[in-house]
């Protein structure tokens, strides 16, 4: 009997570590597929694009290339994935790079909508793109919308524990 239960125990404790190893293998798997897909995107739209023998302009700057990336990132990529959320925050960042926020929003906005429900509310990833768009609407002048975002960097962060002093300083100088 005792015998019995020890083994039914062992395949119990077998059979979680199996599932959980599992879920972690497709995770990676995910992660690859989805790196995969940026690169490839970056290559075939962004960088191509910049190759003087296909481009008129052999000196063409990037703000002129990001343009049609982003328009290309809608027909490239399904609306809630990951490659699409890394990718609109890449080009949000440079168009706030720019000081151009009326284009940098948009993308930061649906980027920080992906990755929350994709990856979850407090993920680093969702909230370290909420600190950029923090920065895109304080250059909109859009203070209400700053100043919302900010609480709600430091509300998500604090309720899941997870809020280091570098956000939690950031958040706070927008309030």
């Amino acid at each position: 009997r005792a015998l019995a239960a020890t083994l039914l125990l062992g395949f119990a404790a077998s059979t979680v570590l199996y599932i959980r190893a599992e879920g972690e293998r497709r995770r990676a798997e995910a992660q690859a597929q989805a790196a995969q897909a940026v690169t490839d995107f970056l290559t075939r739209n962004l960088l191509s694009a910049a190759n003087p023998l296909i481009s008129a302009d052999p000196d063409i700057r990037l703000r002129e290339l990001i343009g049609p990336a982003a328009d290309e990132l809608k027909r490239s990529f399904p609306a809630a994935s990951l490659p699409a959320a890394a990718l609109a925050d890449a080009i949000g960042q440079a168009y706030s790079g720019f000081d151009d926020p009326v284009r940098a929003i948009p993308l930061l906005e649906s980027a920080v909508e992906q990755r929350r429900r994709l990856l979850g509310d407090a993920a680093p990833e969702t909230q370290a793109t909420r600190l950029v768009l923090l920065n895109a609407y304080e250059n909109a002048n859009a203070l209400e919308r700053e100043r919302q975002l900010a609480q709600a960097v430091l509300d998500v962060g604090r309720a899941a524990g997870h809020l280091d002093t570098a956000t939690e300083l950031t958040a706070r100088q927008a309030l």
